[in-house]
């Protein structure tokens, strides 16, 4: 009996061994510009988000989406903010939610004045730009 729990204790201390307990999670905050000037590619930036993030988001990561509008930096402007779950199954749905809440966020709305800040329509990193097709990357603006 001893040599039983010996063994289920070592295996237990080498699996716990062989863990790696460092965080990969990345952070993503997307600004979008739905003023006048932009308020006819809130679909378009929508589409870039479904097809060029949430893909690549991987259980653990965040994801953040802010509107940007007339009263430029409100904190009233957060579409949505989610970290996804480390379980994958959990955070697929998750991603699936978000789809749902950005399409009804792309749904057309009346306009807003001209943008006060010389902000682009949408800011995503340089890594996810690249990897967009050339229609797609000529749609968004990446920031540096």
């Amino acid at each position: 009996m001893r040599v039983v729990r010996a063994a289920i204790a070592a295996r237990l201390l080498l699996a716990c061994a062989c863990t790696d307990s460092r965080s990969y999670a990345h952070a993503t905050c997307v600004l979008v510009d739905v003023s006048g000037t932009y308020a006819d590619q809130r679909e378009e930036v929508v589409r870039i988000i479904q097809r060029g993030l949430l893909p690549r988001a991987r259980p653990g990561d965040s994801l953040i989406v802010i509107r940007i509008d007339e009263k430029s930096y409100d904190k009233r402007a957060v579409e949505a903010t989610i970290a996804f779950d480390s379980q994958p199954s959990r955070a697929n749905a998750q991603k699936l939610a978000l789809a749902s809440k950005l399409d009804r966020f792309a749904s057309p709305r009346p306009a807003q004045p001209a943008t006060p800040t010389s902000a682009a329509r949408c800011f995503l990193p340089p890594s996810i730009c690249a990897r967009l097709k050339p229609a797609e990357r000529a749609s968004s603006s990446s920031a540096t």
